[in-house]
């Protein structure tokens, strides 16, 4: 919620909403899915994760009975890792919780303003393909609930593809990152 007031994009918020509503009664009705519902925030301010959980559980409100629906609030990062490598696929608006799931190999769709390009760049660093793995929140073109199931539908049916091309991404880029690694325990040493 926060990043459409904070780039002052608030009017798309209940559109964002609104797509995502109709994008898990799509997914209910053509997959046998569980999902999982997380805040990565521990803010419960008005502009807060928490929040926008609230409200996209009122705009299911109707549907919920029937839904396999799960809110959890991971409390640690080994929890968040956990509940990201335990999905087949994550769809995430927290950058931090994407790289967590793509780093268990997981296949993540990014729902971040273009605006905001730290995920942009940790989607090229893997040399992933951001048509396959972002979605900008504010274009509502792309975000609508139609696109953002044609992308899911692709890695649904070849889940185990692109369960190999991000690890092999990962296994890839690990080598690199270990050297930044390496170097601030020297440093700190």
């Amino acid at each position: 919620m926060d990043y459409f007031y904070a780039y002052n994009k608030s009017i798309l918020y209940k559109y964002y909403l609104h797509c995502l509503k109709h994008l898990i009664l799509r997914l209910s009705k053509k997959y046998d899915c569980e999902f999982i519902i997380a805040s990565y925030t521990v803010n419960n301010n008005s502009f807060s994760a928490s929040k926008t959980i609230e409200d996209l559980i009122d705009a299911l409100k109707n549907n919920v009975e029937r839904l396999d629906l799960y809110v959890k609030k991971p409390r640690t990062l080994i929890d968040s890792l956990r509940l990201c490598s335990s999905a087949d696929i994550v769809v995430t608006s927290f950058m931090h919780a994407g790289i967590a799931a793509l780093s268990a190999g997981v296949p993540t769709l990014f729902i971040l303003p273009k605006l905001d390009i730290k995920a942009l760049d940790v989607i090229r660093y893997l040399n992933l393909a951001i048509n396959n793995f972002f979605i900008d929140m504010f274009d509502p073109t792309s975000l609508r609930s139609d696109n953002v199931l044609n992308l899911l539908e692709n890695i649904i049916k070849n889940l185990e593809y692109y369960k190999s091309v991000v690890t092999r991404a990962i296994d890839k880029a690990l080598p690199d990152a270990q050297h930044f690694v390496d170097d601030a325990v020297k440093l700190v040493m």
